[in-house]
């Protein structure tokens, strides 16, 4: 089960390093936002801020324990930084045009950020034992970071969708078709991960005693997959491009 943990977080940190190290060598070059929003939160949630929160989380018995949970408070800090660039990816990329999404990224930007202060220390703790005002900022910090999962996946399925119909009639390139569903993909994944996430969080009495045999499990083995679907959506080797396009001939018109 370490094993398993080790192998994911390797992954999951091999992965974000390299994606958000090329997309901002990338962003050099086209001046995108896109690329500098997401490299900058591959960079900032995963890398640094899941290093501190490892640090913070699996260093609690061997470290003081001021020094564990400042460590925890600087990577909690740095991931809801990533999920606020996440949210702003998903803005400019999907809804640039839109109203609506702007008056939500207005409300659930400052909702993480706040949540992400050493005000949202009692996500350490067991839920139970928190006051009213404390478990509606519990509650509200993971459920505005689930959010940005689940908005992520909608938007990315409902551009799939279109995309496979285009692809159909030779419309639409079948890699971007599917660049476009593991973006999907690896939002699902998120969703999973913030609700084990908070899962955890309620259950547990100290950080020691959060992550269950039945959680490391399942984020090791969710963090694995969204680590595989970014890296072939931003960074596909030549091999797999082959499969893809072998897979999606396109159509006679």
């Amino acid at each position: 089960m370490l094993a398993l943990l080790g192998i994911s977080t390797l992954a999951s940190l091999v992965a974000s390093l390299v994606l958000g190290v090329r997309l901002l060598r990338l962003y050099r070059r086209t001046r995108e936002v896109p690329e500098l929003i997401m490299g900058s939160a591959f960079l900032s949630a995963g890398v640094v801020g899941y290093v501190f929160m490892l640090v913070g989380t699996g260093g609690a018995e061997q470290m003081p324990a001021d020094v564990a949970e400042v460590s925890f408070l600087i990577g909690y800090g740095l991931i809801s930084g990533g999920v606020i660039l996440t949210y702003l990816f998903v803005w400019r990329v999907f809804r640039p045009t839109e109203g609506w999404a702007r008056v939500l990224i207005g409300i659930a930007c400052p909702l993480v950020a706040v949540t992400g202060l050493p005000i949202g220390l009692p996500t350490l703790g067991n839920s139970a034992a928190l006051g009213p005002g404390e478990l509606a900022v519990f509650w509200l910090g993971h459920a505005v970071r689930i959010a940005c999962g689940v908005w992520g996946s909608l938007e990315g399925g409902r551009y799939w969708l279109a995309m496979r119909k285009r692809q159909r009639l030779g419309l639409a390139d079948a890699v971007v078709t599917n660049r476009i569903l593991l973006w999907a993909m690896a939002a699902v994944g998120s969703v999973v991960i913030f609700t084990s996430t908070a899962i955890a969080n309620a259950g547990g009495t100290s950080m020691d005693t959060v992550m269950s045999p039945g959680i490391i499990v399942t984020i090791s083995s969710v963090t694995f997959a969204v680590a595989t679907c970014q890296w072939l959506a931003f960074l596909p080797p030549r091999w797999y491009l082959s499969w893809v396009a072998r897979r999606n001939p396109q159509p006679n018109v």
